[in-house]
C-alpha cells in the first residue's frame, strides 16, 4: 500500500511540476505568428469542434477538430496531450490542434486518465479504446490510409504502442503515416522486437526541448536510435533556450513548450511556431503528399532552413535548433525528474545502446 502511495504521488507531482514549468515561460517579445506564409503560419479556414463524451466502462472524452468547407475524405491525425485534467486537455493546446486542423486534416484529441502505476498496459488499452471510439464516430469524413500520431509528454510516450498497434492491426495508415514525439516520458508496452520490426514506412520527428528537467532526453535517444525507420525518414531535434543579449527578454524552451496554459500564464512565442507549428505542418506535407520541399523541413537532416528559428526584433538570429542522429545529450541525467535510471523506466534492460549518466555537450 504505501508503494501505490508512493507511486500515485509521483504522478501527482509530475501535474504540479507541469504547471509549474508552464507559469516560469514568460517571454517579453511580440507573440504574434512571425510566419506569414508556408510551414508554420496560420490559416484562417472556418473549423468544425465536436466534443464527444466517453462512456465510463469503455472509452474516454475526445474532441474532433476538421475544416468545415471541405467535404473530401480527410488525412486523420491523433493528438496525444500531456498528462493533467481531462477537461483541460483541449484548452491547453486548443491553438497548436487548431492550427493542424486549419491546413486540411482531422485531428482527434484524445483525452485519458491513469488506470495503472507504474507501468501502463491498462491506461494504453483504455487510450486504444478511444482511439478506436473516436474514428468510429468520424469514419465516413477520415482516410485512414493516411494517418499521423502527434504527442507530448506522457502522450508522447503512448504513441509507440498506439501507432504499432493500429497500423499493424487496424491496418491504418498503408499509404502514409508519420509520428512526432515531444518531450516523451517512458514508452511502455513496447518491446525491442517490436522496435526492430517496426513498420519502415513510418516518418517520425522525436523532438525535446533544452530546459525540459521532467523527462531525460535518454527516453527520446532511445527510441529514435532503436525504431526500424530509415534515417533518412526521421530526425531528433534539440529546441534551445535563448535570450536577447543586454535584455532580459526570453525564449525558454522548457517542458510547457508546446502548450498554451489555461492558466493564462504561458503564451505562444517563436520556438512553438518555428520548432513545433512549422515542423508538424512540414512532416504532414511530406508524409501525405510526398512534397519533397516539405522533406527539406521537417526531415532535412539538420540543413540551414531546417535548423532556423527566427530572429529577435533586433534582426539578432535566435539560436538555432540542434539537429542530428547522433542525438548528443545536453544534460547529465540527474538533471531530470523522470531521469533515465528511474525505477519506472521499462527501457532500461531492453535499450541497446549505452547511455551515459553525464552530458555529451558541456
Amino acid at each position: 500500500m504505501k508503494l501505490f502511495k508512493c507511486k500515485y504521488f509521483n504522478y501527482i507531482f509530475l501535474f504540479i511540476f507541469i504547471l509549474g514549468s508552464q507559469i516560469k515561460s514568460q517571454p517579453c517579445i511580440d507573440t504574434l505568428n512571425p510566419i506569414s506564409e508556408g510551414y508554420g503560419s496560420d490559416n484562417t479556414c472556418d473549423l468544425l469542434i465536436d466534443s464527444i463524451s466517453g462512456k465510463i466502462f469503455l472509452y474516454d472524452d475526445f474532441y474532433v477538430i476538421k475544416p468545415a468547407n471541405k467535404t473530401n475524405t480527410l488525412p486523420l491525425i491523433f493528438f496525444l496531450p500531456g498528462l493533467g485534467k481531462a477537461n483541460t486537455m483541449y484548452k491547453t493546446y486548443e491553438h497548436l490542434v487548431r492550427h493542424i486542423a486549419s491546413k486540411g486534416y482531422c485531428v482527434i484529441l484524445i483525452t485519458y486518465k491513469i488506470m495503472s502505476f507504474p507501468y501502463q498496459g491498462l491506461t494504453y488499452n483504455r487510450i486504444l479504446n478511444t482511439i478506436n471510439a473516436s474514428f468510429r464516430y468520424c469514419s465516413n469524413n477520415v482516410d485512414s490510409t493516411k494517418i499521423g500520431f502527434i504527442g507530448h509528454s506522457f502522450g508522447a510516450g503512448a504513441i509507440p504502442f498506439i501507432a504499432h498497434k493500429v497500423i499493424t492491426e487496424n491496418k491504418w495508415g498503408n499509404k502514409a503515416a508519420f509520428m512526432y514525439i515531444m518531450a516523451p516520458h517512458y514508452f511502455f508496452e513496447i518491446s525491442q522486437s517490436q522496435l526492430t520490426t517496426f513498420p519502415c514506412h513510418v516518418k517520425l520527428i522525436v523532438e525535446v526541448f533544452d530546459n525540459d528537467d521532467t523527462n531525460d532526453h535518454r527516453i527520446a535517444k532511445d527510441l529514435f536510435i532503436n525504431i526500424n525507420i530509415p534515417k533518412s525518414e526521421k530526425d531528433f531535434i534539440i529546441i534551445r533556450s535563448d535570450t536577447l543579449k543586454y535584455d532580459t527578454c526570453k525564449l525558454i524552451a522548457d517542458h510547457s513548450l508546446p502548450t498554451t496554459s489555461n492558466l493564462g500564464k504561458r503564451v505562444l512565442n517563436l520556438l512553438d511556431y518555428y520548432g513545433v507549428f512549422r515542423y508538424i505542418d512540414a512532416l504532414a506535407d511530406y508524409c501525405f503528399n510526398a512534397n519533397l520541399s516539405a522533406k527539406e523541413i521537417a526531415l532535412g537532416n539538420g540543413n540551414k532552413k531546417q535548423k532556423f528559428m527566427g530572429t529577435w526584433k533586433n534582426g539578432q538570429p535566435i539560436k538555432q535548433a540542434i539537429i542530428s542522429d547522433s542525438c548528443p545529450l545536453i544534460r547529465p541525467t540527474t538533471f531530470y525528474f523522470f531521469n533515465w535510471n528511474h525505477p519506472w523506466n521499462p527501457r532500461k534492460k531492453d535499450c541497446q545502446l549505452f547511455m551515459p549518466d553525464s552530458a555529451d555537450i558541456r
